[in-house]
């Protein structure tokens, strides 16, 4: 993983295109002159992170980015985290570690969980009201909305309860 530096706006003394936005990192090298390399961007993951280390993007495609006033990483794709196009937005680099940020995930698996509940209770929910449920159903009820209470009791690093059979 390779820290390509924090890149700042900056004005060319002969831009190639007037009017262009440019930037470039503290040791002078253009992004341009990055993302114009084809040979250098193949091949590259580049995650553009903010001052705390929040990815806020990945992308295979080097070209996409113009990370002003972010941090850009160049990770060799072979080398690269795995998830990391996919699951980047929940993580950090910190001195070139990656890591997920393991708080956003447990509160996106927790959202999932309690949709699922919600949807499962409104049911069984209206079997019971309409005097249709079995017992089967109304036990059910009863150790979907429990679930529903455990799940949002979790707390990060514990694991997810059972889901009712």
């Amino acid at each position: 993983m390779n820290n390509l530096g924090t890149f700042k706006r900056y004005t060319p003394e002969s831009p190639p295109v007037p009017g262009a936005a440019y930037i470039k990192n503290a040791d002078g090298t253009d992004w341009y002159t990055i993302t114009w390399d084809k040979e250098r961007i193949a091949g590259n993951i580049y995650a553009a992170t903010d001052a705390e280390g929040k990815i806020i993007c990945v992308t295979d495609d080097g070209s996409a980015l113009f990370p002003v006033d972010m941090t850009v990483w160049e990770i060799p794709e072979n080398d690269a985290p795995e998830g990391i196009l996919t699951d980047g937005y929940n993580a950090r680099i910190i001195d070139g570690v990656y890591s997920l940020d393991q708080v956003v995930i447990a509160r996106g698996t927790q959202s999932s969980l309690l949709r699922e509940a919600k949807d499962k209770i409104a049911i069984l929910q209206d079997a019971v009201d309409l005097n249709m449920a079995t017992e089967v159903e109304k036990f059910l009820l009863i150790e979907w909305k429990k679930y529903r209470v455990l799940v949002y009791r979790v707390q990060p690093g514990e694991d997810w309860p059972p889901k009712p059979e």
